[in-house]
């Protein structure tokens, strides 16, 4: 009887072992293959991660080009601001001085228009005074 315990024993736990071993393999199947399923997952995210970082670097890129036209724009307007700046200032003098001109050409006009309207006035009053004869050709 003890032998046959012993066979039935044995028995078990051969087939103890073998469901083990078979378990353990399952499991480790079941493993690989989550892990193959994770692997592709993160190939896949890092695809996509890899597509947005190279589309936010052409975006970045297509930024940085345009900031440094935008810099070039404004570089090139503010030279064009002084120039008008300069050519304003000028063209201030300038006016200043036809003003100044003008100013002085209407003082000389209104003493010349004052010294004509005294002149005629003089003219008027010796013409009264004598009478003017004409020479009459012979």
């Amino acid at each position: 009887m003890t032998y046959l315990i012993q066979q039935i024993l044995l028995c078990l736990a051969a087939t103890a072992l073998f469901f083990f071993a078979l378990g353990w393999l399952t499991g480790r199947w079941r493993a690989a293959k989550k892990l193959a399923d994770g692997e592709e997952a993160w190939r896949r995210k890092m695809a996509d991660v890899g597509r947005e970082e190279d589309q936010l670097r052409g975006d970045y890129d297509a930024e940085s080009e345009r900031r440094i036209a935008a810099e070039t724009t404004l570089e090139e307007t503010q030279a064009h601001v002084k120039y008008l700046e300069a050519s304003l200032d000028d063209t201030q003098t300038r006016l200043k001085e036809l003003v100044e001109s003008l100013a002085a050409q209407v003082g000389a006009y209104a003493t010349l228009q004052t010294e004509s309207e005294s002149l005629r006035e003089r003219l008027a009053e010796l013409e009264s005074e004598t009478p003017v004869t004409r020479h009459q050709p012979q």
